[in-house]
C-alpha cells in the first residue's frame, strides 16, 4: 500500500476550510457574465440565465435599438395569457386549477396587467370626474337658486374626485374577486370547490371584464351617452360578460347548455349587485376625504 501524505497544521485547516467545487476561473479569452462572472460562452450565461450586452460602447443608435425591443416585445407567458383570455375563456382557470402554471401568468397578474392598461387608457377617455360631477349637478332642481347651485357643485365636485380617484385604486377593485367569487361559490355551492378557486375564476372573469369595459367606454365617449342612464351600450357590455361566463363555466365545469345558460342569467344578476360594494365604499371614502377637508 503506498504511502499518502496527511497535511498537517496550517496546511490541514486550509485544506478542510477550502470550497469542494470551487468555481474555476474562466481561461483567457472566455468571456465571463457581468452579473455571476460565471463564463459565458453564449448569448445567455448558463449560471445566472442573465443576456449578455454588446461588447461595443453604449451609443445612441444601441440604446434607440434596445428600447425599441423593450417596447415591442413581449413575454411569451404574457402573450400566451392574453390570447388565451380573450379566445379560450376558461382555459387559464382551468390550466390554473389543474396546476399548470408556467405557460401562464397568475391570476392576480393578468388583473393587475389589465387594470394597468385600463387605468393608461383612462387618459385618453371623458375624465370620469368631470362625468360623475356632470351626474351629480344634471339631478339638481331647476330652481335651485345661484348661491346654492354654487355649493352643491363644489360640494359634488369634491366627491366627484374622490370616487374618480378611489376607483382607480387597484387594491380597492380586488373587492370584486371577494364578491364575484362570492356570487360563483352561491352558484356551485353543489359542488366541492373551496371559495379560493372561486377567486381564482372570478379574477379571470373580472380581467377580461375590465378589458371589455374600456371597449364600452370608448363606445359611449363615441356617441356622448351619460354613464348613469341606461343605454344599449350597458347592455351589451352585460351581455358579453354573460356570454364569455357561459363559454367559460362550460370549460371549468363542464355543465349542459341549459344549466349553465341559467348559471350565466344568476351571475350577471350577481355581479351587477356585488359591483355595487366597491363603489359604495369608493363614495363613503370620496365622502370622508370631503367632510375631512371641510372640517380641517
Amino acid at each position: 500500500m503506498p504511502d499518502v501524505e496527511i497535511p498537517i497544521g496550517p496546511l490541514a485547516t486550509e485544506a478542510v476550510l477550502a470550497p469542494a467545487s470551487a468555481p474555476a476561473a474562466p481561461s483567457a479569452g472566455v468571456a465571463q457574465c457581468a452579473n455571476c462572472l460565471a463564463p459565458r460562452t453564449g448569448h445567455y450565461c448558463a449560471q445566472c440565465g442573465a443576456p449578455s450586452l454588446d461588447e461595443r460602447p453604449l451609443t445612441v443608435r444601441r440604446f434607440a435599438d434596445d428600447l425599441w425591443q423593450e417596447l415591442t416585445s413581449l413575454d411569451s407567458s404574457t402573450a400566451r395569457t392574453l390570447r388565451s383570455l380573450f379566445t379560450r375563456p376558461g382555459e387559464l382557470t382551468r390550466a390554473y386549477l389543474s396546476g399548470r402554471t408556467r405557460w401562464f401568468l397568475s391570476p392576480l397578474r393578468i388583473y393587475l396587467l389589465m387594470f394597468a392598461v385600463y387605468v393608461f387608457a383612462q387618459s385618453f377617455l371623458p375624465s370620469m370626474e368631470s362625468t360623475l360631477r356632470h351626474e351629480v349637478q344634471s339631478q339638481l332642481p331647476p330652481t335651485t337658486n345661484a348661491a346654492t347651485l354654487q355649493q352643491r357643485a363644489r360640494f359634488s365636485g369634491a366627491i366627484a374626485a374622490a370616487i374618480a380617484e378611489s376607483a382607480r385604486n387597484q387594491w380597492l377593485q380586488l373587492v370584486n374577486a371577494a364578491t364575484w367569487a362570492l356570487v360563483l361559490a352561491l352558484i356551485y355551492r353543489r359542488r366541492r370547490a373551496s371559495y379560493a378557486e372561486h377567486v381564482v375564476m372570478a379574477m379571470h372573469l373580472l380581467a377580461f371584464n375590465v378589458a371589455l369595459l374600456l371597449v364600452t367606454q370608448s363606445l359611449r365617449a363615441a356617441l356622448q351617452l351619460p354613464v348613469a342612464k341606461v343605454d344599449p351600450i350597458s347592455f351589451l357590455h352585460w351581455l358579453g360578460i354573460g356570454t364569455y361566463f357561459y363559454f367559460a363555466s362550460r370549460a371549468v365545469f363542464g355543465d349542459s347548455r341549459a344549466r349553465t345558460a341559467a348559471h350565466s342569467v344568476f351571475f350577471v344578476i350577481g355581479a351587477q349587485v356585488m359591483m355595487i360594494v366597491p363603489a359604495i365604499l369608493a363614495a363613503g371614502l370620496g365622502l370622508l376625504g370631503v367632510l375631512r377637508s371641510r372640517g380641517g
